[in-house]
Order: structure tokens, then sequence, then C-alpha cells
């Protein structure tokens, strides 16, 4: 999976780049009347519907920068009985590197993998830390003016 939401699926016969943008997102959420999440979940649990997988796939080739017409003809030619197990797998994989993307590449990691510090982030603490206690007292303000106070 990449920054970009592609990924690259060696189906039906050759390796091939698969993305859905935005834009194929909501052509597939218009098609299939479902969100992709809800399409990626039926893939998981195989309560999936063939028109889910089969435009998954289309849309995924097309992002991917193949051409409409060609997409169309793989899937025509290998979504079909027999294999739409293993089609709702590369489904639910288009799907994932959408909504999920490059899972190595996380936020707060440099190229190493190692967490790099924020020089903008305050350090906080968990509510259940106890905070410190000092050893002194502390200092008192000789500039308070409540209405209390009186100066000398």
């Amino acid at each position: 999976m990449s920054k970009d939401g592609s990924v690259m699926i060696p189906w039906p016969d050759e390796e091939r780049r698969y993305r859905l943008d935005i834009g194929q997102l909501m052509e597939l959420q218009d098609k299939c009347n479902a969100g992709p999440v809800e399409i990626c979940e039926a893939c998981s649990n195989k309560t999936w519907r063939v028109q889910w997988i089969r435009e998954t796939i289309r849309l995924g080739l097309i992002g991917g920068g193949l051409d409409s017409t060609r997409a169309l003809a793989l899937v025509a030619r290998y979504v079909k009985s027999g294999s739409l197990l293993a089609c709702a797998e590369v489904a639910q994989a288009i799907l994932l590197a959408a909504l999920v993307g490059d899972t190595v590449d996380v936020v707060g990691k440099d190229q190493a993998g190692e967490v790099t510090e924020n020089p903008d982030a305050s350090p906080s603490r968990l509510s259940s830390e106890p905070v410190p206690l000092s050893d002194t007292p502390p200092a008192k303000s000789g500039n308070a003016h409540s209405g209390n106070f009186t100066p000398q």
C-alpha cells in the first residue's frame, strides 16, 4: 500500500495498481447503494453482493490508471462464478488501501521507524499519574490586586 491509497495486486493475469480516490469512492457508493466501509466489512464477513465486488475492482482498476474499457473487459472476463471469493479478497484489499492507506507510514515516525519528537507538542500527563510535589513552599506574588489585599 502507498500513501496515495493505491495497492499493487497480482490480479487477474498480472500485477496491477489499484486505487480508489474520493470520486471513485462516491461513484462506488452510488452504484452499490452502500458505503465503502460497509462493502469492505461485507468482503470480510462474506455478506457481499456480486455488484459490490465487480464495481470495486472496476473502479480500482480505473483509479490505478487503466482505461475504463479495458477495466470493464477485465471485470467481465474474470469476476465470475467460480472465482468470486478470490475476487472479494481483491476488492477488500483495494478498499482497505483506500480507507487506511499505508499502514507502515505511521504519523510521528521517521524513515527509520523511530518515534520523532514534535517540538510544538507540550508534554502532558495522564490524569491517573500523580503530580510530583515540590519541596519548596509556593512563592507569594507581590503584585496581587484582589479586593482583600492592601499594599504596604
